[in-house]
Order: structure tokens, then sequence, then C-alpha cells
């Protein structure tokens, strides 16, 4: 069914794109879906173009990164261009995720463990932690509504809630915290939960962390860490209540995040005094 298939499009932030590409009848279909989102290097968010850039870039900081971080890497993006990875897709499709899984942690471990822990690492981490936010965020917009009790279908509340909390590797952590499967529970703790590292909560204060260690003593007072502390503080106002829009408040933090990147990009790369100054209308009409 539809969906099935279309959040997972829908999430990657693909859907106009896929629907031009492959018509809206398609989204319907598991293996164009999967396809699309696996193997299309058409499309900037799939596993292998996701890959194939990272080891671009990768390869233009080859000074800066490990040789193990390198060969982490390159060995991931090798195995994908091999007819065993295909195979794999094919015929095991777990199977493939599951090593597509394991060599992303491979990559961020070597990373922590080989990469010098100075500026180029901490804007790695910053980047990181504001981008597993935004997702997170955006998983739980797309699913909180499939996760509303439905009358007669509590077999089908519960398989959709457990299938949430695993994709966000979250279900041990959720039940050792003591607290009881439903949509409520399930958006509180992936948001405000301080401790685990795929809360949004979590994210968001690593990433100050990052940012902080990046500023200066006359950036301290930067745009994006206002806004990014900003965010921080609203979190709990919006959801620690009992009752809430958790659509528009999900939203608020995907747009915020959003601002927040932008932000960085003006405050780090782009700041107003290294900017080229704008030539009067007059100057330019002469």
């Amino acid at each position: 069914t539809p969906q099935r298939w279309l959040p997972l499009i829908v999430v990657a932030g693909q859907e106009e794109s896929f629907i031009a590409a492959h018509g809206a009848i398609a989204s319907c279909h598991s293996e164009v879906v999967q396809r699309y989102l696996v193997w299309d290097e058409e499309n900037p968010v799939s596993i292998m173009a996701s890959v194939r850039w990272a080891r671009e870039n990768a390869r233009t900081i080859r000074d800066t990164i490990s040789l193990d971080v390198w060969e982490a890497l390159n060995g991931f993006w090798l195995w994908l261009l091999t007819g065993e990875a295909q195979e794999t897709f094919d015929e095991a499709p777990r199977e493939f995720l599951v090593r597509v899984r394991e060599s992303v942690q491979l990559v961020r471990g070597v990373t922590s463990d080989t990469v010098a822990h100075d500026e180029p690492y901490e804007f790695m981490c910053l980047g990181g932690w504001l981008e597993r936010a935004n997702q997170i965020a955006r998983v739980l917009d797309i699913r909180y509504h499939s996760l509303q009790e439905t009358p007669g279908d509590r077999a089908g509340d519960f398989v959709r809630s457990m299938a949430l909390l695993r994709s966000l590797g979250a279900t041990e952590t959720f039940f050792k915290r003591g607290r009881t499967l439903g949509a409520r529970e399930i958006v509180t703790f992936l948001t405000l939960d301080p401790t685990f590292p795929r809360s949004v909560s979590f994210c968001l204060a690593r990433a100050a962390e990052n940012l902080a260690r990046l500023s200066s003593a006359g950036m301290q007072s930067c745009n994006s860490a206002t806004l990014l502390r900003a965010l921080l503080d609203d979190l709990s106002p919006r959801f620690g209540r009992s009752r809430t829009n958790v659509h528009q408040d999900l939203t608020h933090v995907v747009d915020s995040i959003h601002e927040i990147c932008h932000a960085i990009h003006e405050d780090w790369f782009d700041p107003p005094s290294m900017r080229a100054p704008q030539r009067p209308e007059a100057e330019h009409d002469a």
C-alpha cells in the first residue's frame, strides 16, 4: 500500500523528485521504492549517492582524516560497486541493510578513535548531530499519525510502535526506562530523553557542545549558538505538555534546525565582515 512505502520517500525529502521520475503509482511498489532509496544516484540521498559523495569529500581532505577512516570508507564504497552487494540486496535485503549499517558505524567509530579532535572534527560532529536530530523529528512527524490508538486494532498499534522504535535503535532503552507503548510516550521519549543518543534533545545538546568548543571568545554570541540554545530550551515546554499539536511542534523542530544550519554557514563560512561590499546602485548605472 502507499502508506507503507511512501513515508520512506517523504522522510528522505524526495517525494516530488520520486513522483517526477517514476509516477505517483510507483510509491505502492516496494521494489521501485527500495531501489530508488538504495541505488539511484540521481537521488541525492540514496545510499549509493551518499556513500559516493562521502568518499569524494574524504578524498579532498585526505590530509585531514586518518588512513583508517579512508580505508573504512573506501572499502564500503568498493563493496557497493561489487556484484556481491547487488546480489545480497536482491536475495537478502535485510542482510544487505545490516551490512550498510555496520559499515556506517565502522566509519563513525574509526573517525572518533583515529582523527584529532580539533576544529575539523568538531564540525563533522556538529553536522552529524544536527542531521540526526532533523531525521528523528522527520520520522516521528511522518509516523506519529499511524501510532494513534485505533479501536479494534491493538495488534496493529503494537507492531507499528515497535517498528518505529526499532528503526531508531530505541527499543531496549525505551523499555528500560519503564515506559509503556503509546504514541505520546514514544514522542516524549524520542524528543526529550537527555541521555539516549537518538533523542532530539540529546542530539541538540551535543551539537551545542560542539558549537561552544568551536566558538572563539568573539563568537560566543553568534547567531547559530543563540538559535540552537533557543530550540533546546523550547523542547520541554513543547513536548512535555499533556496535550500538544505534535505535527506542528515537530515541524517547528525541523524548520528550526534548517535555520540553525543556515546560521552556522553565515557565522563561520560567510560572515558579513568577509563579504565583498556592495557597490552603490549609482555606480552600477554609471
